[in-house]
Protein backbone atom coordinates (compact mmCIF):
# COMPACT_ATOMS: atom_id res chain seq x y z
CA UNK A 1 0.00 0.00 0.00
CA UNK A 2 1.12 3.79 -0.68
CA UNK A 3 -0.70 6.85 -0.38
CA UNK A 4 -0.12 10.17 -1.61
CA UNK A 5 -1.72 13.64 -1.01
CA UNK A 6 -4.88 13.21 -2.69
CA UNK A 7 -4.66 9.33 -4.00
CA UNK A 8 -4.62 5.86 -3.02
CA UNK A 9 -2.11 3.24 -4.20
CA UNK A 10 -2.22 -0.16 -3.32
CA UNK A 11 -0.70 -3.77 -5.14
CA UNK A 12 -2.53 -6.92 -5.34
CA UNK A 13 -0.72 -10.44 -4.63
CA UNK A 14 0.15 -10.48 -8.63
CA UNK A 15 2.01 -7.32 -7.99
CA UNK A 16 -0.73 -5.41 -10.32
CA UNK A 17 -0.91 -1.85 -8.86
CA UNK A 18 -4.36 -0.12 -8.48
CA UNK A 19 -4.65 3.88 -7.71
CA UNK A 20 -7.87 5.61 -6.80
CA UNK A 21 -8.50 9.25 -5.93
CA UNK A 22 -8.67 12.60 -7.06
CA UNK A 23 -6.61 12.38 -10.47
CA UNK A 24 -6.12 15.78 -12.24
CA UNK A 25 -2.76 15.17 -12.80
CA UNK A 26 -2.43 11.21 -13.86
CA UNK A 27 -0.96 10.35 -9.99
CA UNK A 28 -3.62 7.46 -10.96
CA UNK A 29 -3.36 6.68 -14.81
CA UNK A 30 -1.41 3.66 -13.91
CA UNK A 31 1.23 2.84 -17.16
CA UNK A 32 -0.27 -0.02 -18.99
CA UNK A 33 3.37 -1.46 -19.83
CA UNK A 34 4.28 -1.31 -16.01
CA UNK A 35 5.79 -5.03 -14.98
CA UNK A 36 4.83 -6.69 -11.67
CA UNK A 37 5.70 -4.38 -8.80
CA UNK A 38 6.70 -4.75 -5.29
CA UNK A 39 6.63 -1.73 -3.57
CA UNK A 40 4.61 1.93 -4.70
CA UNK A 41 4.58 5.56 -2.98
CA UNK A 42 2.80 8.85 -3.23
CA UNK A 43 3.81 12.40 -3.81
CA UNK A 44 1.26 15.09 -4.48
CA UNK A 45 0.02 14.17 -7.20
CA UNK A 46 2.38 11.52 -8.81
CA UNK A 47 3.14 7.88 -8.08
CA UNK A 48 6.40 5.69 -8.02
CA UNK A 49 6.81 2.11 -8.19
CA UNK A 50 9.15 -0.44 -7.63
CA UNK A 51 9.11 -3.29 -10.28
CA UNK A 52 10.38 -6.74 -9.46
CA UNK A 53 12.97 -6.41 -11.74
CA UNK A 54 14.38 -3.52 -10.01
CA UNK A 55 13.78 -0.64 -12.04
CA UNK A 56 11.72 2.40 -10.91
CA UNK A 57 8.75 3.73 -12.72
CA UNK A 58 7.08 7.33 -12.03
CA UNK A 59 3.98 8.47 -13.21
CA UNK A 60 1.70 11.88 -12.92
CA UNK A 61 2.49 15.42 -12.24
CA UNK A 62 3.34 18.34 -10.06
CA UNK A 63 0.12 20.26 -10.29
CA UNK A 64 0.47 24.06 -10.46
CA UNK A 65 4.18 23.81 -10.50
CA UNK A 66 3.88 22.82 -14.33
CA UNK A 67 6.01 20.21 -14.94
CA UNK A 68 5.42 16.83 -14.94
CA UNK A 69 6.89 13.97 -12.33
CA UNK A 70 10.57 13.83 -13.40
CA UNK A 71 11.36 10.25 -14.86
CA UNK A 72 14.38 8.22 -12.63
CA UNK A 73 17.93 9.64 -13.35
CA UNK A 74 18.70 7.29 -16.70
CA UNK A 75 21.89 5.82 -14.38
CA UNK A 76 19.91 4.67 -11.87
CA UNK A 77 20.38 1.10 -11.91
CA UNK A 78 18.61 -1.54 -9.96
CA UNK A 79 17.10 -0.91 -7.08
CA UNK A 80 15.59 -2.63 -3.54
CA UNK A 81 13.73 0.69 -2.16
CA UNK A 82 11.86 3.33 -3.25
CA UNK A 83 10.15 6.31 -1.53
CA UNK A 84 8.39 9.80 -2.26
CA UNK A 85 8.65 13.34 -0.93
CA UNK A 86 5.86 16.18 -1.46
CA UNK A 87 7.42 16.85 -5.19
CA UNK A 88 10.51 14.66 -5.26
CA UNK A 89 11.61 10.93 -5.09
CA UNK A 90 13.67 8.59 -3.61
CA UNK A 91 15.28 5.15 -4.50
CA UNK A 92 17.81 3.42 -2.59
CA UNK A 93 20.22 1.37 -5.36
CA UNK A 94 21.16 -2.68 -5.00
CA UNK A 95 24.64 -1.10 -3.45
CA UNK A 96 22.59 0.71 -0.85
CA UNK A 97 23.53 4.40 -2.36
CA UNK A 98 20.70 6.70 -2.13
CA UNK A 99 19.73 8.86 -5.37
CA UNK A 100 16.62 11.41 -5.32
CA UNK A 101 15.02 13.62 -8.01
CA UNK A 102 12.51 16.48 -8.78
CA UNK A 103 12.13 19.38 -6.77
CA UNK A 104 14.74 20.62 -4.78
CA UNK A 105 13.71 23.67 -3.18
CA UNK A 106 15.80 23.21 0.24
CA UNK A 107 17.92 20.75 -1.17
CA UNK A 108 15.81 17.58 -0.07
CA UNK A 109 17.20 15.87 -3.71
CA UNK A 110 20.94 16.77 -2.32
CA UNK A 111 22.28 13.59 -1.01
CA UNK A 112 24.80 13.44 1.69
CA UNK A 113 27.96 10.95 0.00
CA UNK A 114 29.26 8.31 1.59
CA UNK A 115 26.01 6.61 3.03
CA UNK A 116 25.07 2.96 2.22
CA UNK A 117 21.37 2.58 3.21
CA UNK A 118 18.66 0.65 4.10
CA UNK A 119 15.41 2.36 4.39
CA UNK A 120 14.48 5.80 3.14
CA UNK A 121 11.72 8.37 3.41
CA UNK A 122 10.26 11.94 2.32
CA UNK A 123 8.81 14.60 3.81
CA UNK A 124 7.61 18.20 2.05
CA UNK A 125 11.15 19.54 1.79
CA UNK A 126 13.19 17.01 3.36
CA UNK A 127 14.77 13.58 3.22
CA UNK A 128 15.25 10.83 5.61
CA UNK A 129 17.61 7.22 5.30
CA UNK A 130 18.87 4.74 7.23
CA UNK A 131 22.39 3.57 7.14
CA UNK A 132 23.26 0.39 7.29
CA UNK A 133 24.73 0.63 10.63
CA UNK A 134 20.58 1.68 11.80
CA UNK A 135 21.61 5.40 12.36
CA UNK A 136 19.56 8.19 10.80
CA UNK A 137 20.51 11.02 8.67
CA UNK A 138 18.05 13.62 7.45
CA UNK A 139 18.86 16.38 4.83
CA UNK A 140 16.55 18.90 3.29
CA UNK A 141 15.22 22.12 4.77
CA UNK A 142 16.66 23.09 7.71
CA UNK A 143 15.28 23.09 11.10
CA UNK A 144 14.20 20.74 13.73
CA UNK A 145 12.91 17.97 11.37
CA UNK A 146 16.36 17.26 9.76
CA UNK A 147 17.81 16.99 13.51
CA UNK A 148 17.31 13.70 14.89
CA UNK A 149 17.56 13.49 18.60
CA UNK A 150 21.03 12.88 19.95
CA UNK A 151 19.35 9.90 21.66
CA UNK A 152 17.78 8.27 18.89
CA UNK A 153 18.92 4.95 19.04
CA UNK A 154 18.88 1.91 16.38
CA UNK A 155 16.21 2.17 13.87
CA UNK A 156 14.73 -0.20 11.27
CA UNK A 157 11.66 1.82 9.76
CA UNK A 158 11.70 6.06 8.66
CA UNK A 159 8.27 8.24 7.50
CA UNK A 160 8.23 11.79 7.11
CA UNK A 161 5.00 14.03 6.26
CA UNK A 162 5.29 17.88 5.92
CA UNK A 163 8.48 18.59 8.02
CA UNK A 164 8.11 16.23 10.92
CA UNK A 165 10.05 13.10 10.75
CA UNK A 166 9.17 9.46 12.59
CA UNK A 167 11.66 6.63 13.20
CA UNK A 168 10.76 3.09 14.91
CA UNK A 169 13.77 2.49 16.71
CA UNK A 170 14.52 -1.36 16.83
CA UNK A 171 13.39 -1.64 20.21
CA UNK A 172 10.16 -1.24 19.15
CA UNK A 173 9.89 2.74 20.43
CA UNK A 174 8.25 5.47 18.12
CA UNK A 175 10.05 8.85 18.06
CA UNK A 176 9.02 11.87 16.14
CA UNK A 177 10.87 15.13 15.50
CA UNK A 178 10.15 18.74 13.85
CA UNK A 179 7.36 19.04 16.01
CA UNK A 180 7.06 21.18 19.25
CA UNK A 181 7.23 19.23 22.25
CA UNK A 182 4.15 18.16 23.57
CA UNK A 183 1.85 18.68 20.67
CA UNK A 184 -0.53 16.15 18.95
CA UNK A 185 2.08 15.16 16.59
CA UNK A 186 4.03 13.42 19.00
CA UNK A 187 3.06 9.24 19.59
CA UNK A 188 0.48 9.29 22.81
CA UNK A 189 2.03 7.88 25.68
CA UNK A 190 0.13 4.92 25.89
CA UNK A 191 0.93 3.87 22.22
CA UNK A 192 3.51 1.07 23.58
CA UNK A 193 6.11 -1.04 21.56
CA UNK A 194 5.00 -1.27 17.88
CA UNK A 195 5.97 -2.68 14.13
CA UNK A 196 4.99 -0.40 11.37
CA UNK A 197 5.14 3.25 11.06
CA UNK A 198 3.32 5.22 8.24
CA UNK A 199 2.99 9.00 7.91
CA UNK A 200 0.18 11.12 6.25
CA UNK A 201 -0.21 14.73 5.19
CA UNK A 202 -0.67 15.65 8.57
CA UNK A 203 -0.24 12.97 10.92
CA UNK A 204 1.60 9.71 12.02
CA UNK A 205 0.12 6.11 12.44
CA UNK A 206 1.79 2.94 13.65
CA UNK A 207 0.83 -0.62 14.04
CA UNK A 208 1.53 -2.05 18.29
CA UNK A 209 3.48 -5.11 18.33
CA UNK A 210 1.29 -7.86 18.84
CA UNK A 211 2.23 -9.77 22.55
CA UNK A 212 5.16 -12.81 22.28
CA UNK A 213 4.72 -14.26 25.56
CA UNK A 214 7.74 -16.66 25.32
CA UNK A 215 10.10 -14.09 23.71
CA UNK A 216 10.78 -16.38 20.87
CA UNK A 217 9.94 -13.56 18.23
CA UNK A 218 6.93 -15.11 17.06
CA UNK A 219 3.92 -13.38 18.09
CA UNK A 220 1.08 -15.49 20.35
CA UNK A 221 -1.46 -15.21 17.60
CA UNK A 222 0.49 -17.46 15.27
CA UNK A 223 3.06 -19.25 17.60
CA UNK A 224 1.96 -23.18 17.39
CA UNK A 225 3.61 -23.11 21.47
CA UNK A 226 2.96 -19.75 22.97
CA UNK A 227 4.73 -20.46 26.56
CA UNK A 228 7.39 -22.25 25.60
CA UNK A 229 10.42 -21.19 22.82
CA UNK A 230 9.99 -22.53 20.05
CA UNK A 231 11.16 -19.85 17.35
CA UNK A 232 11.66 -22.52 14.21
CA UNK A 233 7.88 -23.65 14.96
CA UNK A 234 8.51 -27.32 14.32
CA UNK A 235 5.56 -29.68 14.11
CA UNK A 236 6.40 -32.75 12.88
CA UNK A 237 2.78 -34.77 13.05
CA UNK A 238 1.32 -31.59 11.81
CA UNK A 239 -1.44 -31.17 14.47
CA UNK A 240 -0.74 -27.22 15.33
CA UNK A 241 0.67 -27.88 18.23
CA UNK A 242 4.86 -27.40 18.46
CA UNK A 243 6.81 -30.01 19.05
CA UNK A 244 8.31 -28.04 21.71
CA UNK A 245 4.91 -29.01 23.86
CA UNK A 246 5.03 -32.00 22.65
CA UNK A 247 7.61 -34.02 24.64
CA UNK A 248 6.02 -37.72 24.10
CA UNK A 249 5.33 -37.39 20.44
CA UNK A 250 6.62 -40.34 18.40
CA UNK A 251 6.62 -38.89 15.11
CA UNK A 252 8.42 -41.67 12.97
CA UNK A 253 5.61 -44.51 14.96
CA UNK A 254 9.07 -46.93 15.62
CA UNK A 255 7.69 -47.16 19.40
CA UNK A 256 10.27 -44.57 20.82
CA UNK A 257 10.02 -41.39 21.58
CA UNK A 258 11.40 -39.09 19.18
CA UNK A 259 13.07 -37.30 21.92
CA UNK A 260 14.91 -40.35 23.20
CA UNK A 261 15.96 -40.62 19.85
CA UNK A 262 18.18 -37.77 19.65
CA UNK A 263 19.71 -37.33 23.14
CA UNK A 264 21.68 -34.63 22.01
CA UNK A 265 18.99 -32.41 20.42
CA UNK A 266 19.40 -28.79 23.09
CA UNK A 267 15.69 -27.50 21.73
CA UNK A 268 14.17 -30.09 23.34
CA UNK A 269 16.54 -30.06 26.98
CA UNK A 270 14.55 -26.99 28.48
CA UNK A 271 16.82 -27.42 31.85
CA UNK A 272 19.83 -27.63 29.39
CA UNK A 273 20.96 -30.77 31.50
CA UNK A 274 21.85 -32.90 28.32
CA UNK A 275 19.19 -35.39 28.99
CA UNK A 276 15.92 -34.94 26.69
CA UNK A 277 12.74 -33.86 28.72
CA UNK A 278 10.90 -36.43 27.95
CA UNK A 279 13.25 -39.19 29.26
CA UNK A 280 12.80 -36.73 32.53
CA UNK A 281 9.20 -36.42 33.00
CA UNK A 282 10.44 -33.21 34.56
CA UNK A 283 7.07 -31.89 35.24
CA UNK A 284 6.31 -35.07 37.50
CA UNK A 285 7.68 -32.55 40.79
CA UNK A 286 6.60 -34.61 43.32
CA UNK A 287 7.61 -38.09 42.03
CA UNK A 288 4.23 -39.93 41.50
CA UNK A 289 5.13 -41.32 38.27
CA UNK A 290 2.19 -39.00 36.54
CA UNK A 291 1.86 -35.24 36.07
CA UNK A 292 -1.14 -34.35 37.98
CA UNK A 293 -2.81 -31.48 40.02
CA UNK A 294 -0.33 -32.34 42.78
CA UNK A 295 2.23 -31.42 40.63
CA UNK A 296 0.49 -27.85 39.79
CA UNK A 297 -0.29 -27.60 43.09
CA UNK A 298 3.77 -27.60 43.91
CA UNK A 299 4.46 -25.46 41.03
CA UNK A 300 1.71 -22.70 42.40
CA UNK A 301 3.06 -22.94 45.47
CA UNK A 302 6.33 -21.89 44.59
CA UNK A 303 5.56 -19.59 42.32
CA UNK A 304 8.15 -16.62 41.66
CA UNK A 305 12.33 -16.96 42.08
CA UNK A 306 13.21 -20.13 42.96
CA UNK A 307 13.06 -21.67 46.32
CA UNK A 308 15.77 -24.05 47.54
CA UNK A 309 12.91 -25.95 48.63
CA UNK A 310 11.84 -27.17 45.70
CA UNK A 311 14.14 -26.07 42.80
CA UNK A 312 12.43 -28.60 40.50
CA UNK A 313 9.71 -25.94 40.11
CA UNK A 314 11.62 -24.10 37.49
CA UNK A 315 11.35 -26.43 35.27
CA UNK A 316 13.45 -24.90 32.95
CA UNK A 317 16.18 -23.42 34.98
CA UNK A 318 15.87 -19.51 34.38
CA UNK A 319 15.81 -18.51 37.76
CA UNK A 320 12.14 -18.26 38.71
CA UNK A 321 9.05 -20.25 38.23
CA UNK A 322 6.42 -18.75 36.22
CA UNK A 323 4.47 -18.88 33.22
CA UNK A 324 6.86 -20.53 30.79
CA UNK A 325 7.28 -23.46 33.91
CA UNK A 326 3.20 -23.94 34.48
CA UNK A 327 2.63 -24.20 30.20
CA UNK A 328 5.04 -26.93 30.40
CA UNK A 329 3.70 -28.67 33.30
CA UNK A 330 0.06 -28.35 31.75
CA UNK A 331 1.68 -29.50 28.64
CA UNK A 332 3.20 -32.47 29.81
CA UNK A 333 0.12 -33.37 32.01
CA UNK A 334 -0.41 -37.16 32.09
CA UNK A 335 1.14 -40.33 32.96
CA UNK A 336 5.26 -40.49 33.05
CA UNK A 337 6.33 -42.26 29.74
CA UNK A 338 9.30 -43.93 31.39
Amino acid sequence: MGAGYYHTIALNSQGRVFCWGWNPFGGCSVPGDLAPVVSVAGGRFHTIALQANGAVRTWGGQGNYSFPVSPPPSDLGTCTRVASGYLHCLAVTSTGAVRAWGFNSAGQCNVPGGMSCTEIAGGYSHSIAIRADGAVRCWGESGASTTPPSDLGSCIRVAAFERLSIALQASGTVRVWGAEPGSAYHPPTTLGLCEVIAAGADGGMAIRRPPDTDGDDVADYVDNCPLIQNPDQSDCDGNGVGDRCEPWIDCDQNNALDVCECLENPSLDINRNSIPDACECLADLVISHEVNGADLGALLAFWGPVNPALPGADINTDGVVNGADLGYLLNAWGPCPN
